[in-house]
């Protein structure tokens, strides 16, 4: 199998107060309607709920409209696979593009990935 496809729609849409750039959307399972009978059947229920930092995916959500959700399980990285630590998640921490797994910054400055090339080869 290669995924699954689920249809949703958006509940609502909520700009959270003091930041102007967080919103937090709440989607759930579409059920009604003939035209979405089939869907119904195969998620009957369900909730996404999304905390957005970004103006721009924010404004790509409309209430009451509907929406595919594709869920694709995500192959696990392998030792010496090539991937690379040079990602800085949103505080500066440096960490993997790929696996997520976070460095040490030392205090000269200097990221150590040890623990990441022990996992996952250099």
């Amino acid at each position: 199998m290669t995924g699954v496809v689920a249809k949703f729609y958006v509940q609502t849409v909520e700009q959270h107060e003091g930041a102007p750039t967080a919103s937090g959307v709440k989607m759930g399972a579409v059920c009604r309607g003939k035209e979405n009978a089939g869907w119904a059947s195969a998620t009957p229920s369900g909730t996404i709920q999304l905390g957005i930092l970004n103006d721009k995916a924010t404004a790509y959500f409309e209430e009451g409209e509907e929406y595919l959700v594709t869920f694709k399980k995500v192959p696990k990285p392998t030792p010496r696979d090539g991937h690379t630590p040079e990602l800085v998640d949103a505080q500066g921490s440096p960490m993997c593009v790929f696996c997520g797994m976070y460095g040490v910054t030392g205090a000269d400055g200097d990221v150590d990935w040890s623990a990441h090339e022990r996992v996952y080869g250099a």
